[in-house]
């Protein structure tokens, strides 16, 4: 008996294996829910089936030789009925070796193909393994082997393809050819594929029904017709209650409504223009709403940048320094402090636009624009202003330098001009380190040349340690600087300026730029003085190693003391636990010697008692 020809959903057909292969070029070969979403008639299992038993490339199809007969029946004499087994040692499939195997005993036996005993011989699991009907898509013969079936062209299909084919074969032409086609229209396609199953399940019920064999829709089995179709049903609908108006009209109009449109679907198919009036319109406003983002945008930025524009400009206020007065400080605080308090009121007074929290972030990319976009530093010269340091007024006065309106012109005199640098050394006019007097050289130990060196190395000693009393430490046993006569320094710079308008120009040599001598003394000295730096670098680095060798060990003994500490802890505590048992036990003991004390005596008693009764 021949394998039957119908299954559900049909013979393989052309159209579906060409359909199956080019889904498993794009999807893979373990896929074969999606892959079978493409075939209406066939299952997973028929799809995979289909695959690997006949359609995979790596099938072998060529024809038997003995040695693979002979193969065949000792493996199935070992092997008995474990086709898959066989298989895999063959590199055959099961149905190849089923086939073969039963057309050996045929022979064996002398059973033509024709004859009734054929239906008890051995057969493939199905359909899956016959070829496709309808047009071949190879020139190939069934038992060859197709070596590059990508080289060669496909043949055409039968021009009278049925209507579900074709709505299959563009189905899976639209998900298989990557078109970029929108969610409402697969949708679309996939409600035209339902209404043309439904309409080719109702033309073949017809045609049965003509033919004298009445089918139902619904099916017979109890266990189904109770489940929800929720294509065509609403699960657990609850149907309202019928109120005080009457809605017979409306209902009626509503099935007609739907009775039309179901007709107008099954007639004409479901248009598409609707879907892309709507998808276009969903484009046009997002497409608006990017473009009000934008401005929006656009608008905080500027708002920002015409507020920091605002900020700067009253930030880079004009300079203008007064004429140098006896009372110049107190006019100069006082015109500060109305300067910051009148421009912070008219920042203050700015309309800051809404939504702080969304414009940091334009305000700091602005803010990083623009500093970007500054040009490059200049280094210009200029007459050089006369400067007080903030040393010198906390020293003065005590208090805060920021807190301007608290200083007072008794406390701090005129210090602009000559007083400035007359009283005050320029190190602390221009707020450069003072060094400790400790760290300096004992001039005791200088060799001087002459007395004039020797004198300016004491006064620029004591000047180091007046200036690091008076600004430092002022409990370092130090000499204060007597204050200089004015007149004297005037007369001295005098002499200064003097001498120099006198010397000569010409005479000055210009010196230049000292090289060492290119020898080979020169060299030596200085490859000494790099090994004796090299010893002296690595005697430092022993010694930063031992520290931190110090530093490990000592973690190591702090870990090893920790752990020592807790054990004790645990032995302590287990120490004071069982003196509290043996306390509690030895309480105990007591009660019941006790206790049976008094029982021996009173059965002394008793004794007693009976003897003398």
């Amino acid at each position: 008996m021949a394998p039957p020809l119908y299954v559900k959903g049909g013979v393989w057909t052309n159209v579906e294996d060409e359909i199956l292969k080019a889904a498993i070029q794009k999807y893979g070969i373990y896929q074969w829910e999606r892959i079978s979403s493409l075939l209406p008639k066939k299952s997973a299992k028929q799809v995979k089936a289909r695959w690997v038993e006949y359609l995979s490339p790596l099938l072998n199809k060529t024809d038997w030789t003995k040695e693979e007969d002979e193969k065949l029946l000792n493996l199935h004499r070992i092997f008995p009925n474990q086709w898959r087994s066989i298989s895999n040692i063959l590199n055959r499939t099961a149905v190849q070796c089923v086939e073969r195997y039963q057309k050996l005993i045929d022979e064996a036996a002398g059973v033509k193909p024709g004859d009734d005993e054929d239906h008890l011989g051995l057969s493939g699991p199905g359909i899956e393994t016959l070829p496709a009907v309808g047009a071949s898509s190879s020139g190939l013969a069934v038992g060859e082997m197709n070596l590059n079936p990508e080289s060669k062209p496909a043949r055409p299909d039968d021009e009278d393809l049925p209507d579900d084919e074709r709505e299959m074969l563009a189905e899976a032409k639209a998900r298989l050819g990557n078109i970029q086609g929108k969610k409402a229209k697969r949708k679309a396609r996939e409600r035209m594929l339902e209404e043309s199953k439904r309409i080719a399940l109702l033309q073949k019920r017809r045609e049965l029904k003509s033919a004298g064999i009445n089918v139902k829709l619904t099916t017979r089995n109890k266990k189904k017709r109770k489940e929800f179709d929720y294509n065509a049903d609403i699960p657990h609908e609850i149907i309202p209650k019928s109120g005080p108006y009457d809605t017979t009209d409306e209902l009626k109009q509503n099935d007609y409504e739907k009775r039309q449109f179901g007709q107008q679907v099954s007639t004409k198919g479901i248009s598409m223009k609707d879907i892309d009036d709507r998808i276009a319109k969903e484009e046009s406003r997002r497409k608006k709403e990017i473009e009000k983002k934008q401005s929006e945008k656009k608008r905080e930025l500027s708002a920002a940048g015409s507020l920091i524009r605002e900020h700067e400009d009253a930030k880079r206020r004009k300079l203008s320094l007064p004429e140098p007065e006896p009372d110049g400080f107190k006019t100069t605080a006082s015109d500060t402090l109305v300067l910051a308090k009148h421009s912070n009121n008219q920042v203050s007074q700015k309309d800051i636009a809404r939504n702080q929290n969304k414009k940091r972030t334009a305000v700091a990319q602005l803010i990083k624009e623009t500093f970007e976009k500054l040009p490059p530093p200049k280094h210009e010269t200029g007459e050089v202003l006369p400067f007080v340091s903030t040393n010198i007024l906390e020293s003065r006065n005590g208090t805060d330098v920021n807190d301007i309106s608290e200083v007072s012109t008794k406390e701090i005199p005129n210090e602009t001009g000559a007083d400035v640098n007359t009283t005050v050394s320029r190190v602390v006019q221009r707020e450069l380190p003072i060094p400790h007097p400790n760290s300096l050289r004992d001039p005791s130990t200088i060799k001087f040349g002459s007395l004039v060196d020797k004198l300016i190395v004491e006064e620029c000693h004591r000047l180091i340690g007046s200036d690091y009393k008076q600004y430092h430490d002022a409990t370092i046993s130090v000499a204060s600087a007597a204050n200089y006569d004015p007149g004297l320094l005037d007369k001295i710079n005098q002499d200064i300026d003097k001498e120099f308008a006198q010397m000569d120009i010409s005479s000055v040599r210009e010196f230049k730029d000292y090289t060492l001598p290119k020898n080979f003394k020169v060299a030596e000295s200085i490859i000494e003085n790099l090994h004796t730096l090299h010893d002296e670098n690595e005697q430092l680095t022993n010694r930063i190693s031992s520290f931190t060798n110090y530093e490990e060990q000592r973690d190591q003994k702090l870990t090893q003391l920790t752990h020592l500490w807790r054990e004790l802890a645990d032995v302590n505590l287990s120490y004071s636990i069982e003196k509290k048992l043996f306390e509690l036990e030895s309480s105990a003991a007591d009660k019941e010697k006790l206790r049976l004390r008094e029982e021996i005596d009173k059965l002394n008693e008793k004794i007693e008692t009976l003897k003398q009764g």
